[in-house]
């Protein structure tokens, strides 16, 4: 379970976007958050990878502190996480190092086939071989999408996932 007890955030130029927020999110459930811009959402979504501190309160996955450093390899395999600039996330010029990045750095058994699986999940698996500077934004999201589902994670946190989606066309 994903829980956030009386968070608070506030930027260093003294907006505050988050005040005593309390949630409980419970594993398969699946919620929607919703605002206008600056309202807070990436913020949260930072805030729960354990990217940036609180200013008050805490979040735990599965009872685990995203604070404490010690866990940070146990909390990055329960939790995945989908940012909303595609081009952020990618550190690798090629699909195939890129996703297999997060699975050497856990120590993942089976690099392969979680690859595999989850490329053809997002409807990727032509472009393991590719460089990842030549794929669309949309393609870059897949592949980041990709990336986490090939870690299996308990929790999927996707930040704006229908912002870099590539126009279909039939032809």
């Amino acid at each position: 379970m994903i829980q956030i007890r009386n968070l608070n955030f506030q930027y260093l130029s003294g907006k505050s976007v988050l005040k005593n927020i309390d949630l409980e999110i419970k594993e398969g459930e699946c919620l929607s958050i919703i605002g206008k811009n600056g309202a807070g959402k990436s913020s949260l979504v930072r805030l729960m990878a354990g990217l940036i501190k609180p200013s008050k309160g805490e979040i735990l996955i599965d009872e685990i502190n995203v604070q404490d450093r010690k866990k940070a390899k146990e909390i990055r395999k329960k939790i995945g996480i989908v940012f909303q600039n595609p081009e952020n996330q990618i550190l690798f010029p090629n699909v195939q190092d890129d996703l297999e990045f997060a699975l050497k750095n856990l120590d993942l058994p089976n690099r392969e086939t979680r690859i595999g699986n989850a490329l053809q999940k997002v409807g990727m698996e032509n472009y393991s071989n590719e460089d990842t500077y030549e794929l669309s934004l949309g393609q870059k999201q897949r592949i980041n999408l990709a990336s986490v589902l090939a870690v299996n994670p308990l929790y999927l946190i996707l930040d704006e996932p229908t912002t870099m989606i590539d126009s279909w066309r039939k032809g």
